[in-house]
């Protein structure tokens, strides 16, 4: 399937726990991402891309949030009605620090789209937080998942991405 959608030059994200990839992903110049804590790629769960809404639509910010509390969702598993409404505003404020609000255009720096390294990070919203949130997110700053704070440094504008989650199985 992977080589047929590559031939209609369809993009795809693939997520790949075994490693059984990377042949097919180097014959078809596809981006592989390696995800684990001897990585040195990085995709920061804060970014917010030009490309991930459709033509004329609006609401970087409020389609990001879905995204990122379904995020926090996975990684901590069911969160309660309320941790999920304070992590909600928690998120909101960690943007707004970084002067991105609900209107579309504070995402633009001199008429660009702001670069990763003008989004936050997972420690911003960490000093944002406090006691069991704080808590359940602190691996993910000082501990063994820290590679989850970083900045993207990849390109992600790949028609076929490979995200080699190979060694996050070992936890």
């Amino acid at each position: 399937m992977i080589l047929r959608n590559s031939l209609f030059g369809l993009e795809q994200f693939v997520i790949d726990p075994d490693r059984e990839y990377d042949n097919l992903a180097k014959e078809l110049n596809a981006s592989i991402i390696k995800i684990g804590p001897s990585s040195s790629s990085y995709i920061n769960i804060f970014d917010i891309r030009q490309e991930c809404l459709e033509e004329d639509q609006k609401g970087y910010l409020s389609t990001k949030i879905s995204k990122i509390l379904g995020f926090f969702d996975l990684i901590f598993g069911e969160l309660k009605e309320e941790e999920k409404a304070i992590l909600e505003e928690k998120i909101i404020q960690t943007y707004k620090n970084k002067g991105i609000t609900f209107e579309d255009k504070t995402l633009l720096k001199n008429g660009k789209f702001k670069t990763t390294e003008e989004m936050p990070i997972l420690e911003d919203l960490y000093k944002e937080l406090d006691g069991n949130l704080k808590l359940k997110l602190n691996p993910f700053i000082n501990g063994s998942l820290s590679y989850f704070n970083k900045h993207t440094n990849v390109k992600l504008d790949n028609k076929l991405i490979i995200a080699d989650i190979y060694e996050l199985r070992r936890r």
